[in-house]
């Protein structure tokens, strides 16, 4: 949405390099399309239930991997 270049899984080398905006447009709305199917599959009731706890775990140790992993990504392309 912002025109940037960010990396995907199709970039090279993968999730290192960047790929241009419009790719990554389509791989968050694929993203997002994946994530409303697995949700109408399997619904999340807000409250402290298994599958809500699952599903803030999942979302909590992904969004520190990526932080992490991106993070590192950034600083060693502003380095070169």
């Amino acid at each position: 949405m912002r025109g940037a270049p960010f990396p995907t899984p199709f970039a090279k080398p993968r999730g290192v390099g960047n790929s241009p905006p419009f790719l990554n447009f389509l791989w968050g709305s694929f993203n997002l399309f994946i994530g409303i199917y697995l949700l109408s599959i399997c619904p999340v009731v807000i409250g402290p239930n298994p599958t809500c706890l699952a599903l803030v775990a999942g979302a909590l140790t992904m969004g520190a991997y990526l932080s992490l992993h991106f993070g590192k990504v950034f600083r060693n392309t502003q380095v070169k």
